[in-house]
């Protein structure tokens, strides 16, 4: 299942605990039965099926709204005279079903798929047929009055113990502990290597986990929000812990990271609201803590968790650190004050998100990248004033109710713009971005269809994917072979080039200020029609022929040599040739001729320098324009 499928899960939980629905749902085995169908594939019962025609077989797809009762999935189904075999459970097909009060499962199923009894809060227990031979992710997610999982003896796949947890055939992944159950304290038996995905998801009741020795993975969700639990100690043997693996185990106070632990998921301890620290062993290659109790990469570059049930109101994250990591402050309810160094350079989604105290945060001019929600529900950003919203040098948001067809300036200086930061502002009509500005984040300006115009400078080097995302009545004004003119095409979005103003200036036998690309029809538009060409050979220019470094302009009865900065070779393109000819000169393979040195020398010095040859690489590429 994905991070939001699980997130949307817990919200379903929340609201339908709240509600307290009472046990009625139980799963067994049929004996063979067959139903008929109506004109919309589904049966007396209200079960919807997907019929395949040329296989003969049905596949239980989704319910109708008003399904209730105790229900009895059937061998077979037939429709039009023809009888399909039942053969799978779909995706989420009895998805919160509250007034269902039994299902039945035939022999005839061999899949079950992911999220198939999702948030069932009234299922009791579970018999999976011996014929089952796949269960995928979270197929019981949120089944909170599960108390028992059997699989019936003879399947090749499953497993299942007196604790009425689901395994694999051998018993080495636990698959789902049943999170109805009333004990506290539960074992994993010896001979489990893994923790399966969403395996203890939303436990209310345990308390304390024991994981042993052998154990070396435990999957992402695994104790995904186990609100009471108090212990898991991760024994030696773990080498991966999934993301959100505890997340949201709001009793669990401490954790130790073992010596063998390679990879840490994010979110991986966030939302756990009394953890007051975390410790990782001094022999870990990959992960490091400080005595604050907060968790790291090995060299400290990336924040990944601060323990948010640490009292400490203020914290100072140390000078090193480049990336504050997903979720590493989610929710943490003692801080009012943070310090940022000027290390840090991008600030991940929800990062101090729900830190409703939070209302000092000192950003350096250094950060140029910040992701969606990052300082959400923060009392920092319910204090900032209505419009833009800055962090540091970086556009935020919008806050506020914003007016009809609303032209935005950013700020001289910004250095990008965060994701989601416009996103629905419908009625943003244009935004006029600074020169320098280097990123516009992932889904910045999302669905903001009353958006007709938006010029891009050369500057910047990376665009989300979806930063214009149902922007139906935009036209992005980008420079010819910038990283804005190459997005817009990839991503078919209506756009216009901005033309480079130049000009020419005759003088002392050169004629300069001409920028690459030019043809003669160019050159006669800024002086006459009375203008010829001929190339560094003698041959007279016609058509669309590029005028290159060499050409020379006869004009008003005098000759002129052509200069083109960065066009070393005289092909009136400025490209990796040029760039080779310029490096090769400056390690001295390479001689340059006295029309080439002009060209190739921008700042006029004798020789070519690594400033030259680095601005021609930067101009072909995109990121900068020797022309401005």
């Amino acid at each position: 299942m994905t991070s939001r499928v699980k997130r949307i899960a817990f919200l379903m939980v929340l609201v339908f605990c709240l509600l307290g629905f009472s046990p009625l749902f139980s799963l067994g085995v049929s004996a063979a039965t067959s139903y008929p169908l109506n004109e919309n594939d589904t049966d007396s019962q209200g079960i919807i099926y997907a019929l395949d025609f040329e296989s003969k077989t049905a596949l239980v797809y989704s319910t109708t709204e008003t399904i209730n009762g105790s229900l009895t999935i059937p061998d077979n189904v037939t429709k039009g005279g023809v009888t399909y075999t039942v053969t799978e459970i779909g995706e989420y097909a009895f998805y919160a079903c509250q007034n269902v009060t039994g299902v039945t499962i035939p022999q005839s199923v061999s899949k079950i798929q992911e999220g198939a009894f999702l948030l069932c809060y009234d299922l009791t227990s579970v018999t999976i047929p011996k014929s089952v031979s796949f269960i995928g992710d979270g197929a019981f997610i949120g089944c909170e009055s599960l108390t028992s999982i059997t699989v019936e003896s003879g399947n090749a796949d499953y497993s299942s113990d007196i604790s009425g947890v689901l395994f694999n055939k051998n018993k080495t992944v636990l698959l789902q502990y049943p999170i109805g159950n009333i004990r506290k304290l539960y074992s994993v038996p010896s001979g489990v290597t893994e923790i399966g995905e969403g395996a203890f998801y939303l436990s209310k009741i345990l308390t304390k986990v024991i994981l042993p020795t052998g154990v070396t993975d435990i999957n992402s969700y695994a104790f995904y929000f186990c609100t009471e639990l108090i212990s898991a100690a991760i024994p030696s043997s773990v080498t991966s812990i999934g993301s959100g693996a505890f997340f949201g185990c709001v009793s669990l106070t401490s954790v130790t990271i073992p010596a063998n632990v390679k990879t840490i998921g994010d979110e991986a301890f966030a939302g756990c609201n009394a953890l007051t620290h975390i410790t990782v062993n001094s022999a870990n290659a990959d992960y490091s803590s400080d005595s604050s109790g907060v968790l790291y990469n090995k060299s400290k570059t990336v924040l990944l968790q601060y323990p948010t049930g640490n009292t400490r109101t203020h914290f100072e994250i140390p000078n090193g650190v480049v990336t504050i990591g997903l979720s590493s402050f989610f929710a943490c309810e003692f801080l009012t004050s943070v310090t940022i160094p000027g290390s840090v350079t991008r600030i991940n989604e929800a990062a101090y998100a729900f830190c409703e105290a939070l209302s000092v945060i000192n950003i350096p001019d250094s950060v140029a990248v910040i992701e969606m929600y990052a300082f959400f529900q923060t009392a920092w950003y319910n204090n900032r004033p209505n419009g833009v919203v800055y962090a540091g040098k970086v556009a935020y948001t919008y806050k506020g109710n914003m007016p009809y067809n609303t032209s935005i300036t950013l700020l001289d200086g910004t250095k990008g713009i965060a994701e989601g930061a416009f996103q629905l502002c419908d009625r943003l009509k244009s935004i006029t971005l600074p020169d320098g500005i280097k990123s516009i984040g992932d889904g910045a300006f999302y669905e903001c269809t009353g958006l007709t115009s938006v010029i891009i400078p050369k500057s910047v080097t990376d665009i989300g994917e979806l930063s214009f995302y149902g922007c139906t009545n935009v036209v992005l004004k980008v420079y010819k072979g910038s990283f804005a003119h190459i997005f817009a095409v990839n991503k078919a979005i209506n756009f216009e080039i901005i033309e480079v103003v130049w000009s020419i200036s005759l003088g002392e036998g050169s004629a300069t200020g001409i920028p690459s690309d030019k043809t003669l029809s160019d050159i006669r538009k800024k002086l006459d029609n009375t203008v010829t060409i001929k190339d560094s050979k003698g041959v007279t220019v016609s058509g669309d022929a590029l005028i290159g470094t060499g050409c020379v302009i006869s004009y008003n009865g005098n000759d002129y040599t052509v200069v083109i900065k960065g066009d070393i070779n005289g092909d009136g393109l400025v490209n990796a040739k040029d760039y080779l000819i310029v490096k090769r000169a400056y390690l001295g393979s390479f001689e340059l001729s006295d029309i080439q040195l002009k060209s190739a020398c921008f700042e006029n010095t004798p020789a070519p320098t690594t400033k030259d040859y680095l601005k021609i690489k930067r101009h072909f590429l995109g990121t900068y324009n020797i022309y401005e």
